[in-house]
């Protein structure tokens, strides 16, 4: 199953925009930071942590436990959250470095329904750490 508006290897993987690494949490240190100071909000299938950060924009970090499923169903949530991020990036107005932990009942079947409750939870969070 692949993902909506992702090229698969049919040859169109170029129309794919890049996931680079200024839109990523990378270290230990820089989650530990969202945990410990940041706000959280959460739905059914996920917890969203946020941190204002000054990078200038938007940064995503994404955790999913071995409860949630095997490596294969793990990666595919992360590629979900990755690509919603991608995606939506355009929307995102505030500099907050985020951190998604998925739920074991997350349902990766539904991307539009996963895309819409990730937007309205980011929405809530940005609110909530506004300054």
């Amino acid at each position: 199953m692949s993902l909506p508006g992702v090229g698969g290897r049919d040859g169109n993987a170029s129309e794919r925009s890049p996931f680079p690494p200024r839109l990523r949490l990378t270290s230990r240190r820089q989650y530990q930071a969202v945990y410990k100071n940041g706000r959280r909000t959460g739905t059914m299938s996920f917890t969203m942590f946020g941190l204002p950060n000054d990078q200038g924009g938007p940064r995503l970090g994404i955790t999913v436990t071995r409860k949630v499923g095997n490596a294969v169903r793990r990666n595919r949530i992360k590629r979900l959250f990755r690509e919603i991020f991608r995606q939506n990036l355009h929307q995102f107005d505030a500099a907050l470095d985020l951190v998604i932990n998925a739920h074991r009942g997350i349902d990766t079947d539904q991307f539009r329904a996963l895309e819409s409750e990730f937007l309205i939870t980011f929405r809530r969070l940005a609110r909530g750490t506004r300054n």
